[in-house]
Parts: structure tokens; sequence; C-alpha cells
């Protein structure tokens, strides 16, 4: 099956403070043409110009979501990943391949953001997982991560706990690891942890790459324990 087409290169403007964060400001919304999508034949993601993945359900298609912010930009949910200060974007995929690239231009360096998820053999999969890959191609871009699950549409409890590889975050019921390799996270840092805000992450990429993904399980032991099989030093 062939890939959708490229989306041309449009000027996106600096986030900062968004709208999203400022109490009583009127969230803005990205139009829909501005998302591609992402998928491993279970589910599918929707991921901005701008970075964000604002839709995702874990389990299925039409399971519980746990980024919605394509639907509610405050409440929602996402998992952002986008320079701080002024740039313009576009987004192509990777040749005939749903692998999808978002590329940033700043004053100060290039930054190419990598999005995908794996397709087991046979279409199985042990978890749903995005891959994100973040590399600076030129220059030095200063950017952030932000990770805020929200799950069941907004409806549920989001906890969320650091961890030995990022953090953990579980409404009982879902849970959704979040990992960075080679991003320098302390717990110490992140905000209000044991509530439903999650942290906010920024770091500085120069000739640089950084490698993040998101996993989602309704079986938090076997997620964990996977993982750190996985990933032992």
């Amino acid at each position: 099956m062939s890939a959708p087409p490229a989306q041309p290169s449009r000027p996106a403007a600096a986030r900062g403070a968004s709208s999203q964060d400022v109490p009583g400001g009127t969230p803005a919304y990205s139009p829909i043409s501005d998302y591609g999508i992402i998928g491993d034949l279970h589910t599918a993601a929707l991921v901005s110009r701008t970075g964000a993945v604002d839709w995702y359900c874990p389990r299925a298609f039409d399971g519980p979501s746990v980024f919605a912010a394509v639907l509610d930009a405050r409440r929602g949910g996402s998992c952002r990943i986008e320079p701080l200060g002024a740039f313009t974007t576009e987004q192509h995929y990777l040749g005939r391949t749903a692998v999808l690239v978002t590329t940033f231009r700043t004053p100060s360096g290039v930054l190419e953001l990598t999005d995908f998820m794996p397709v087991g053999s046979g279409g199985g999969r042990r978890f749903a997982e995005i891959h994100r890959r973040v590399v600076c191609l030129s220059g030095e871009v200063e950017f952030r991560v932000e990770f805020a699950p929200r799950f069941d549409y907004a409806t549920g409890q989001t906890v969320v706990y650091p961890r030995r590889h990022g953090v953990l975050a579980s409404d009982e019921e879902d849970d959704v690891l979040f990992t960075a390799a080679n991003l320098k996270t302390n717990a110490s840092a992140f905000n209000n942890v044991g509530s439903r805000s999650a942290p906010a992450v920024a770091t500085r990429a120069a000739a640089d790459c950084i490698t993040l993904a998101v996993l989602g399980a309704d079986d938090k032991a076997g997620l964990l324990h996977s993982w750190n099989h996985d990933n032992a030093p």
C-alpha cells in the first residue's frame, strides 16, 4: 500500500507559551490537513506539523484515547516535541512508507523529527508503540518535549510516576510508558508527579540524535518487565 502524499512546506507560528498553557485562553486548533498519520495495522496516531501527537488510541482504532487534543486542545492530552522560539515546518513521508518526517527550520539550525509505529511479524504486536527520533541536522536547536497523556477522552484519573527509563502514566486500567534515550530527564524536574500534570522537558541538540518512545498496554507489570529486560544495561 502506498503512503499518503507528502505535505508541502508551510510556515508555522512558534508555540512558546501557547493559549493552551494560559488559564482562560482560547485554545488554538490545527487544521486537520496539517496532520500526518502513522499506524501499525491495529490503530493510528495523528502528528501535527508542529510535532504534536494530538490523537492516539493505543488499544484499537475505536479504543479509549490517550492523546485527544485534536478534540479538546486544553484537556485532551498530547505528546509534543517542538523547537523553542520561531520556526517554520514541513512534513513528508519517507519514500513509499508510513514513516513520517517533520522538519523544523529555526534561525539557529534545522531539526528533524521522525515518527513511526512498528509492525510486528505477521502484523502482530506486544504493545502499542510510537517511536519518535529527533536529529539536529545543522546548527544548534533548543527544543522541548512534553508528555501529557489524558486517558479515556480525559474522563479518567491520570497519574504520572518516574521510572527507570522515563515516566509511567496510568489510570489503573491502561498504562503508557514514555521513554527517552540520550535525553537528560530528572525526577526532580517533573511537574506535579503523582497528579494529572505530566512533565515538560527542554534540552538542546547539537548534531545529536535523541530517541523517544511511547508504549501503551493494559498490563503495567508486563510492560515494565518487557521494557526493562529489552533495555537492560
